[in-house]
């Protein structure tokens, strides 16, 4: 299983590669052999990741030619070297670059940034007898750097790992060459990329990229993130920015709901107008009256069905109910007895209740006859 697993490199970890595998012979000579030809126009050509992949060259072209700037301004002294200690060296995987941690202090405040930078680092043995690597470099601190190199290099000198005769020269950066590098590697897709690269803009997306290239780093960086996003997405984001100001407050407090709350919302935005509504007007109600509610809902089948036909009942029978039960075990146990008799019996009695003290005592001998 582990076999049939293999990593994909990005487009960055490729450029990365590709540079750090470069002989001082390699960046001394262009290569021309890959720039036979200058990529065709989009309009001419279809194929959108073949346009991408035409730039690559000349991006590792671009890169190279830096790093030949840089080792002229060595031969010409115009670039200062400065100690540099091999702190620590990690080899995590050997189709990858190691891991290196630099002590040293660049001589000046060097013009190339702080990230991706080339050094040229050189070590000086016993015979005078010299050395070269290239690293690439994040200068993290003033004298900390982490760096990455070939480990083809390292095998062929290990023992120079071991010792502290080593200098560096920055030879320059290639943090732009990278980035670019990995956009054509990626090769996004946006629905107006011909329409950018062939200038048939028109007028309100021209003032488009006017106002994103006044944008700032951050800003610029965060409208490319946006580029690459799946249509969907791209809608959805573009949805949320026309909400109004309350339905951006909602959806705010949504975000901020843990993830038991959200699903309990996404719930009740699926309902039924008429269950929403009851979901709301329940709790408007007091606290005794979602108790009530809440003590319904624990009743079985039968007694909520017992509960629903007394409130269908008459205003006058729902008042009968009542007043039986509240009635002693024994009176309860009478209007039981007589729920079993016939109409006409239930008739005689009732008419016999209604008669006066005389009358019942009158007629109460013949009833028992």
């Amino acid at each position: 299983m582990a076999d049939s697993y293999k990593h994909r490199d990005t487009g960055a970890q490729i450029f990365c590669k590709k540079v750090l595998n470069w002989e001082i012979s390699d960046i001394l000579n262009p290569q021309t052999q890959q720039l036979h030809r200058l990529p065709q126009a989009l309009s001419v050509q279809e194929d959108i990741n073949s346009y991408y992949q035409n730039f690559l060259p000349l991006i590792l072209e671009e890169a190279r030619a830096i790093l030949a700037q840089g080792l002229d301004a060595i031969n010409k002294n115009k670039t200062r070297s400065f100690a540099i200690k091999i702190i620590d060296l990690k080899i995590h995987n050997i189709h990858h670059p190691v891991k290196l941690e630099l002590k040293g202090k660049l001589p000046d405040a060097s013009d190339e940034g702080t990230a991706c930078v080339v050094l040229l680092l050189t070590y000086h043995g016993p015979a005078n007898d010299k050395f070269h690597i290239l690293c690439l470099a994040d200068i993290k601190e003033e004298n900390k750097i982490t760096a990455k190199a070939m480990l083809k290099f390292i095998e062929r000198n290990p023992e120079a790992f071991d010792n502290d005769n080593w200098t560096a020269c920055v030879l320059g950066s290639v943090l732009t060459q990278m980035r670019m590098y990995e956009a054509c590697y990626d090769a996004p897709k946006p629905a107006f990329i011909k329409e950018v690269v062939t200038g048939l803009l028109e007028s309100s997306p021209q003032k488009t990229i006017c106002a994103f290239l006044a944008l700032n780093g951050v800003q610029q960086q965060a409208v490319q993130k946006f580029i690459c996003l799946s249509p969907s997405i791209q809608q959805i984001i573009k949805d949320v920015c026309i909400l109004s100001d309350e339905n951006k407050r909602l959806l705010s407090i949504y975000i901020s709901l843990n993830e038991l709350e959200q699903q309990m919302v996404q719930t009740f935005l699926i309902l039924a107008y008429p269950e929403q509504l009851f979901i709301s007007n329940f709790y408007k109600l007091s606290i005794g009256g979602q108790q009530i509610i809440k003590d319904f809902s624990k009743l079985n089948l039968i007694k909520r069905q017992a509960i629903c036909n007394f409130f269908a009942l008459e205003p006058a029978v729902r008042e009968a109910i009542k007043t039986i039960s509240v009635m002693s075990a024994l009176a309860k146990d009478v209007i039981k007895q007589l729920s079993f008799l016939g109409v006409s019996e239930q008739t005689f009695i009732y008419s016999f209740y209604r008669l006066s003290a005389v009358e019942k005592v009158k007629w109460t001998p013949s009833v028992r006859q």
